[in-house]
């Protein structure tokens, strides 16, 4: 008994000292973890650079964790400063590497420092995290050809996790022919992009960046896919704001503005929101959005929605892995899955209440349970609660 307490008291002081050792800190939009988390983090890469202040690894950690660290508050003047004054220490202890230089251009928030990128990929080109801001350069200039290239490279470096292609595909599948689909950010826009192009699935539809719509030049080539146009000055003048300003009230404005016109002139458009849209740009709409899966519609007059969700999800939907993943529970990107896949669960309660009220209590069952399923992954009490109080047989 006393040589077992040995052995779980080594056990044990192994544990801690492992649990001191630092982790890598991922891309926000390829996971996320609690602000103590990245505060800890930060702590132990800063340890690493002070071992040896040539360790890029432990650079690049620590700028990332001093971003994410109550990501919240990115924009404030005092987090700016400290990522320039990070940026500015990586320059003096590791100029020549490939993360000082993509840390460095992507500090300066300017996508059109774009020899930046290239000369940061060209580096490494086994690093696909330049590609992004690349492709973001090239679609803002209207160079479709080659942010093309560069998505058919993010697609062979097998950056973007599957869960998140097959959410991505889902979203597609849950539109109608030729539609307007307006997204929130990197994580509902290059997915979906990169399975138009490098797979073309639905290259029907056209893909607005609601960050990128306020640039005229991107903006008004993505309207024309569908022969669509707008006066983009009388359009910023109705949001009393300037052009390519960048601010979320400002980007709520345009997307108003936009919408209003598009809507009055064009009475047969089909506009739809990702589900991942911020709650704020779409409060104007609230009253005229529908679901259609993990989209919204936006429809002037009352829209009977089942019969799309009914086609979309039933008919189009990849469900299997987003259910149950074999060996999924841990992987890079499950908390931040779990967390969006949620945005299933209005839909699947849809159809849930939709197939009760016909009298097919099985299918009715089935849709509940898969939603329960999902509230649970993401560890959502009231959601559960909420499911759970429906009326539904659910495990």
């Amino acid at each position: 008994m006393k040589n077992l307490l040995v052995v779980f008291a080594l056990f044990f002081s192994v544990t801690l000292v492992y649990g001191e050792s630092p982790q890598k800190v991922y891309r926000i939009t390829q996971e996320y973890y609690t602000n103590d988390w990245y505060k800890k983090q930060s702590e132990l890469w800063k340890k690493e650079i002070e071992k040896n202040p040539q360790n890029a690894t432990a650079w690049e950690n620590y700028y990332y964790a001093n971003r994410y660290a109550r990501f919240e508050d990115i924009n404030s003047k005092e987090r700016q400063a400290k990522l320039a004054r990070i940026i500015e220490e990586m320059g003096r202890a590791i100029p020549d590497s490939y993360e000082y230089t993509l840390l460095k251009a992507w500090n300066s928030h300017d996508v059109d420092d774009i020899p930046g990128y290239e000369k940061a990929y060209k580096m490494n080109p086994d690093r696909p995290d330049p590609l992004y801001n690349m492709i973001t350069h090239y679609e803002l200039h209207n160079n479709v050809e080659k942010a093309k290239e560069l998505y058919h490279k993010l697609y062979k470096a097998r950056d973007i996790m599957p869960p998140l292609l097959d959410y991505n595909y889902n979203v597609l599948m849950s539109l109608e022919e030729d539609a307007i689909l307006f997204t929130n950010g990197d994580n509902d826009t290059y997915p979906a992009r990169m399975l138009q192009i490098v797979k073309n699935i639905r290259p029907d539809v056209t893909i607005i960046n609601i960050s990128m719509g306020t640039t005229e030049k991107y903006l008004l080539r993505k309207l024309q896919e569908h022969n669509y146009s707008v006066n983009f000055k009388e359009l910023t003048q109705k949001a009393n704001l300037e052009p390519d300003e960048s601010s979320p009230e400002v980007k709520k404005n345009v997307l108003i503005a936009l919408v209003s016109e598009l809507t009055n002139k064009y009475p047969d458009i089909k506009i739809y929101f990702a589900l991942t849209v911020y709650d704020p740009f779409k409060e104007k709409f609230k009253s005229n959005l529908y679901i259609t899966g993990l989209a919204e519609r936006y429809a002037s007059n009352p829209l009977d929605n089942v019969a799309l969700l009914k086609k979309h999800i039933e008919q189009n939907f990849r469900l299997d892995d987003v259910i149950l993943k074999w060996y999924g529970e841990e992987y890079v990107g499950a908390t931040l899955m779990a967390q969006m896949n949620l945005n299933y669960i209005p839909a699947f309660l849809k159809l849930a209440e939709h197939y009760q009220i016909v009298g097919e209590t099985w299918r009715a069952n089935q849709w509940a349970n898969k939603a329960l399923v999902l509230a649970k992954n993401g560890g959502e009490d009231e959601l559960i609660q909420f499911i759970n109080s429906k009326g539904f047989h659910v495990d």
